[in-house]
């Protein structure tokens, strides 16, 4: 039997097939309401009846995690916490690409870095001694870094993710230690298809329809993508959550599935996972990046 179960229709009602105490935590990436490409499932966030299903089929102390946008997430909390839950913490996903939200411009040269300067971070830290040892070289990562770096690998014609005919950014000459980024950068586009090679590639297209998200920004950049889903969340990143919150070989509810990052996410973790999405197309995105992982889990190594 594989760990892995896959569901289509709207979660609320999906859930009532399922009885309570069901699930060991839930993980998930819902609509921020924000009519991503005009969709209507993006119009509003998660009603409290919804997060009520969801809370019946946890087992009692079950862990909720869920992304919100920056701009509505206060309306998904206030509605998780009117359905029942407990609002325990947040954590704050910090990354480089696709600054500023709102407003439209924001002069980073006037805040860090001068005429080069890079989009500020949604993120502050104070720049003690336990800050900065979160990136040290013995640990495999950069400690200081120059800005010498340039955004690609290989010949000076490709870029970190194999592309040709991507022109590197400009170094910027700077340095200092590499917690002055203090982020998880969104999805590769290796970590997006890994497992939909053979899907067609379509244009990733997100908010009103025309702008690309993280990497696929640049110009010069292939804007269509074999997983064109707009949403798609770093597998490392999921896993981290995955094991944040659930149990060894524990049962993983995402009611919003999209893509299937948590469901990629689990079974690398080895967990059983269930994902329901009100969307069919899909559908076979989530089973190739699972079909992916069940293939692969092997060769992952370990997460601290």
């Amino acid at each position: 039997m594989k760990p892995y179960n896959l569901l289509t229709g709207l979660s609320e009602e999906v859930l009532k097939t399922f009885p309570e105490n069901n699930f060991d935590s839930c993980v998930t990436d819902c609509p921020y309401g924000i009519s991503i490409m005009n969709k209507k499932w993006d119009y509003t966030v998660p009603s409290k009846y919804q997060w009520e299903q969801i809370y019946r089929v946890l087992k009692p102390g079950a862990y909720l995690v869920c992304f919100g946008g920056p701009r509505t997430y206060h309306r998904v909390v206030c509605n998780i916490e009117d359905a029942g839950f407990e609002i325990r913490d947040q954590i704050f996903w910090v990354f480089s690409s696709g600054f500023p939200k709102t407003p439209t411009e924001r002069y980073a040269e006037n805040i860090i870095g001068g005429e080069k300067g890079r989009w500020p971070a949604n993120l502050i830290h104070d720049g003690s001694d336990e800050v900065l040892a979160l990136f040290p070289e013995s640990k495999g990562q950069q400690g200081n870094v120059t800005g010498q770096e340039q955004s690609h690998t290989g010949n000076e014609n490709t870029n970190c993710y194999g592309e040709d005919n991507r022109i590197p950014f400009e170094k910027r000459d700077d340095s200092g230690s590499a917690a002055r980024f203090f982020y998880c950068a969104k999805t590769s586009k290796r970590d997006r298809n890994e497992g939909c090679e053979n899907f067609i590639s379509k244009p990733l297209n997100w908010s009103s329809g025309e702008k690309n998200p993280g990497t696929f920004q640049s110009e010069g950049t292939n804007k269509s993508s074999q997983n064109s889903h707009p949403t798609v969340k770093p597998t490392e990143l999921m896993r981290y959550l995955c094991r944040l919150v659930t149990p060894p070989s524990g049962h993983i509810l995402d009611p919003f599935g999209g893509s299937g990052s948590t469901g990629k996410a689990a079974i690398y973790e080895n967990f059983n996972v269930t994902l329901i999405d009100s969307d069919e197309q899909w559908m076979p995105i989530q089973k190739a990046r699972c079909e992916y992982a069940l293939r692969n889990k092997n060769n992952q190594t370990e997460l601290f």
